[in-house]
């Protein structure tokens, strides 16, 4: 007689066993687990541990900065932008009328005088044409004081003399025609001015309006730039402007303010604002890119900073003042501490910050040594002093 097991007479199936491989991962994922926590608690433990002995050393041993001590001043203001020199006269000068190049009476990048031939067309036909024009206008002319005695003394008749008016009128507009083709067949600049590439060769056929050089005046450039809508009320006329380019770094152009714009960008809300550049040394040229900067009436009590001394963050800017400590009756404790104030910052001049809120006049800002430095930690301040602000910039 077979034995049945009861449970499974009754539909229970015993329970399969977890397969070898399985369990094994299991174990490999535990342990990792206990690794990596233990790790991350090890860390943060090391890092509180060094947070709790920087501390220390801060309440027990100064730290040596160098500090300023800051005060009101008058401070020059300028509103900064970056534009672009343009020509203030530059054109591309071509020919009303076709013909063949007989010749070129400049060369390329040189500077001509107004009235200057530059570019001169075959107008051999043309010539021809006023020749035999002012042929007709002197057989014309006679005919006509002719005319005219022999109507007054009643030998002619008035139509005999208004034809010979006529003839003679047509012989003059027939020169003064010719002598307008031969004109535009000659090539003069407009006006003073540097002649660029020339674009024609001798021989060559210039169709009407094609280029055949380039002339521009340097002596003075437009600077285009443009300011922020908000600084409208700040702009007039005849401001004076610093203009500086790439090429010669240090240099200012002094400019004046000719045009503001009358109407606003829609899309950028920007104001579109041109200077005119004195260019004496005819170093700049059109085209370059330029920073400007146009002057504002000087600030008065305007409190500045080293830029090494701010410390700028997402909750906000911030310096340390340097402030007495309460060592001051143990000379063995710190004198001073650092104490973050925060402050508003404004414009950057040089390696300078404005600050608008947050100090005063006579109070010490720390300029260098802030990377370590936490709030009321023991200082004393050396002998070192700020960094200096750059050299003015030469004028041109």
């Amino acid at each position: 007689m077979n034995y049945q097991d009861p449970k499974s007479h009754a539909g229970i199936r015993a329970p399969a066993a977890v397969p070898r491989h399985v369990r094994k991962v299991v174990v490999i994922a535990t342990v990792a687990s206990v690794l990596i926590l233990g790790g991350l608690f090890a860390f943060q433990s090391f890092r509180d541990g060094a947070t709790r002995n920087r501390l220390a050393a801060n309440r027990q041993g100064a730290l040596t900065v160098s500090a300023e001590a800051v005060s009101a001043t008058p401070l020059p203001q300028t509103l900064t932008g970056i534009g672009t020199l343009a020509a203030v006269h530059s054109v591309s000068l071509a020919s009303d009328l076709g013909g063949t190049v007989t010749r070129i009476a400049f060369e390329a990048g040189k500077p001509v005088r107004k009235g200057d031939l530059l570019v001169q067309l075959d107008d051999s036909a043309e010539q021809a044409d006023l020749l035999t024009f002012k042929a007709q206008q002197r057989l014309a002319d006679t005919t006509l004081k002719r005319s005219k005695d022999l109507s007054t003394a009643g030998f002619a008749a008035r139509a005999q003399l208004d034809q010979s008016q006529a003839q003679y009128d047509v012989a003059m507009a027939g020169i003064a025609r010719s002598s307008s083709a031969i004109a535009k067949k000659a090539i003069r600049a407009p006006f003073d001015g540097t002649v660029g590439i020339r674009m024609v060769e001798v021989g060559q056929h210039l169709s009407p309006g094609e280029a055949a050089v380039t002339l521009t005046d340097n002596s003075e450039l437009y600077v285009n730039f443009t300011l922020p809508e908000q600084t409208r009320p700040q702009l007039s006329e005849d401001q004076v402007v610093d203009v500086t380019v790439d090429a010669y770094p240090g240099q200012i152009f002094p400019s004046k303010l000719a045009v503001i714009d009358p109407q606003v960008d829609a899309g950028t809300r920007a104001i579109r604002i041109q200077a005119i550049a004195r260019n004496t040394q005819g170093v700049l040229m059109p085209g370059m890119y330029a920073n400007v900067s146009v002057k504002l009436p000087v600030a008065i009590n305007s409190i500045t900073v080293p830029e090494t001394a701010v410390t700028y963050s997402l909750s906000g800017n911030s310096v340390f003042v340097a402030t007495p400590g309460e060592g001051n009756a143990d000379p063995k404790k710190p004198q001073l501490t650092a104490k973050r104030t925060a402050i508003k910052t404004g414009a950057r001049i040089g390696n300078r910050v404005v600050v608008l809120e947050g100090l005063k006049s006579g109070d010490r800002v720390i300029t260098t040594g802030t990377v370590k430095l936490v709030d009321g930690a023991g200082i004393n301040v050396g002998t070192q002093e700020a960094p200096a602000a750059p050299p003015p910039l030469s004028r041109s």
